[in-house]
């Protein structure tokens, strides 16, 4: 049975995206009847694409950071276009990344950290102002300091340009997303996704932007073709079909993908984090899902060929391939 259904999740590097979208471009397959949804980990980065490369994107979908606008955000943007044109004409500034914008705040934060925690010299019990580096580094003993620090930076709050920010449990706190529509030149905001911590909404990013409480909440989303209609997939389809899932064999670190054979039963089991993941994603579907793992391997039960040729498995055998090589 042929699943007609055709969308595609994309969550490269944004690195990878002019390849990706041209040549989808070119196949005829940024059309009408196709979706695209993107994640911020390529869609932060639409703003430095090229011109070329955007037109070829129209109607895709995707999550992106949001930055609230700020006077402070505006002037730094303005500093460093001055700065690259008087250093390098030819490198336009038009905004800056969302992680350029946290390395910022981050740099920040641990200047203001090592502000509150006031380090102080063991010895002469004045200010900490330096490294005093032992000439035999064999002799380096961990420093106390550097505890304190690590406190001050866990629990402190700071205000930066992406909003008010911490290290909980030593990461950063999510901020909410922008979904936006890739239109023209450049992107349209059709919603805006809040960040939860617990039950409660962190709202100071959102502004006036739309906040998406559902679908329904959402503008008007120009899809590619110039369609406004939405596709939707079909729970039939998949309750009807056994899907194939391609998985490598690999002769190392199997922790992620292992498959074992049982000559005596004639049966293959397939274990592994991959797989792990991949049966959590699967049991969390409202709708039952069937499918089987195809390994690709030889008559030897040794790997079939590269990875490229496993991912041409999806054209040719296999619905999804599971599993790193």
């Amino acid at each position: 049975m042929q699943l007609n259904t055709k969308v595609f999740l994309v969550h490269i590097s944004h690195l990878l995206v002019p390849c990706l979208f041209l040549n989808a471009k070119r196949l005829g397959i940024m059309g009408e009847g196709y979706a695209w949804i993107m994640t911020s980990s390529s869609m932060n980065f639409l703003h430095s694409m090229d011109l070329s490369v955007i037109e070829s994107m129209q109607g895709v979908v995707g999550l992106k950071s949001c930055i609230p606008a700020s006077r402070s955000l505006h002037n730094l943007t303005s500093r460093l276009r001055r700065k690259f044109y008087r250093e390098e004409a030819n490198v336009e500034v038009r905004e800056l990344s969302a992680d350029a914008i946290w390395a910022y705040d981050a740099t920040w934060a641990l200047a203001e950290a090592i502000e509150r925690a006031r380090i102080v010299n063991s010895t002469t019990n004045q200010p900490y102002t330096g490294l005093d580096l032992p000439n035999d580094i064999n002799n380096t003993r961990p420093s106390g300091h550097g505890v304190l620090l690590l406190r001050e930076i866990l629990e402190g709050r700071f205000k930066g340009l992406s909003g008010e920010t911490r290290y909980l449990n030593g990461k950063r706190n999510s901020g909410a997303f922008e979904i936006v529509n890739v239109i023209g030149k450049g992107e349209r905001t059709v919603g805006l996704l809040p960040c939860v911590v617990g039950n409660i909404k962190e709202s100071h990013l959102l502004h006036n932007k739309r906040k998406l409480i559902s679908t329904g909440d959402l503008e008007t989303i120009i899809w590619p073709g110039g369609s406004t209609t939405v596709l939707k997939g079909s729970k039939t389809q998949l309750s009807e079909v056994k899907l194939r899932i391609g998985v490598p064999v690999k002769a190392g670190f199997k922790e992620l993908v292992r498959v074992d054979h049982d000559l005596q039963g004639n049966r293959t089991y397939v274990t592994g984090f991959c797989i792990d993941v991949f049966k959590a994603a699967i049991g969390a579907l409202s709708y039952k899902v069937h499918y089987e793992f195809i390994p690709f391997q030889d008559a030897n039960g040794h790997s079939a060929g590269t990875y490229n040729d496993l991912v041409d498995q999806v054209y040719l055998k296999v619905h999804l391939v599971v599993g790193f090589w």
